[in-house]
């Protein structure tokens, strides 16, 4: 009876063991998470007005990009502005 009882207490020993080992590996520090976006990020100031809206982006003649908002729209459409 007394050996048994030590063989438990091993066993239990050793499985809390094995268990601890098996947690510490788990790779849980290069993990990459993703967090969504605040509605404060959405808003971008406009390149022609400077006013706070949401933007469509264009590319223009010189390769750069321009974020336009909808009232400005009109002024892109005519330079011939490629939208992105």
């Amino acid at each position: 009876m007394k050996y048994i009882g030590l063989v438990m207490v091993t066993l239990i020993v050793v499985l809390i063991l094995v268990f601890r080992t098996l947690r510490a590996r788990k790779p849980t520090g290069n993990v990459i998470k993703f967090r969504k976006k605040n509605s404060k990020q959405e808003f971008q100031k406009c390149s022609y007005c400077k006013k706070m809206s949401k933007l469509i982006f264009y590319a223009s003649d010189e390769g750069t990009v321009v974020g336009v908002c909808k009232e400005c729209k009109p002024k892109a459409d005519s330079k011939d502005m490629l939208p992105i």
